[in-house]
């Protein structure tokens, strides 16, 4: 693991340890929503299409913060949007976080406030040099400059039609740029 640089917080979302890379030939990355169904593993997707058509490695994965889901698939409207966007959908059962996944992981992307807190609770106990960087994801979407708090939320389609998903992949793609530069960064400290 990476020396910490930093447990401050800013307007962007950053919060406990700035960690660089540890070890191996990328960053790696666990993004967090309520049960891993559809805004999390729609964000990883994503991210791994993005990250392997750069050409960069990174070890990039997905849970919840509940349990209610473990083991289910992707939702069915996640992976209509997903795959008619051309993103691959095959092999997802969803899991929990937990603070010693999170101790494997230089950075934590939390889809919501909500998430961001559980993360931190979680982390709490961790040595500092264990400890992620934990972001809002959506301080990466360069039309969210500016947004704090629940602003920040990435939109949760869940209690909505089909429209709320594709509301949400867009807000992933338009942050997804950010993150795979971001990871390059990390790649070359």
């Amino acid at each position: 693991m990476a020396e910490a640089r930093g447990a401050e917080e800013t307007a962007e979302g950053t919060s406990t340890a700035d960690r660089g890379v540890g070890g191996t030939a990328g960053a790696s990355v666990v993004l967090v929503c309520t049960g891993n169904i559809c805004r999390s593993v729609m964000a990883e997707r994503v991210l791994r299409s993005r990250l392997a058509a750069e050409g960069i490695e990174a070890i990039v994965d997905s849970a919840g913060i509940s349990d209610e889901e473990s083991g289910n698939p992707i939702d069915p409207r996640a992976v209509r949007v997903l795959t008619e966007a051309g993103y691959d959908t095959a092999d997802h059962a969803a899991r929990q976080i937990t603070a010693e996944w999170l101790g494997e992981r230089d950075l934590a992307l939390a889809m919501t406030q909500r998430h961001r807190a559980a993360l931190e609770r979680l982390v709490a106990d961790l040595p500092a040099e264990r400890r992620p960087e934990i972001r809002m994801f959506r301080s990466f979407d360069p039309a969210a400059a500016g947004l704090t708090g629940t602003e920040l939320d990435v939109a949760d389609p869940w209690y909505g039609d089909q429209a709320g998903f594709t509301t949400t992949l867009e807000q992933v793609e338009a942050a997804v740029p950010a993150i795979v530069e971001e990871i390059r960064a990390r790649r070359s400290a």
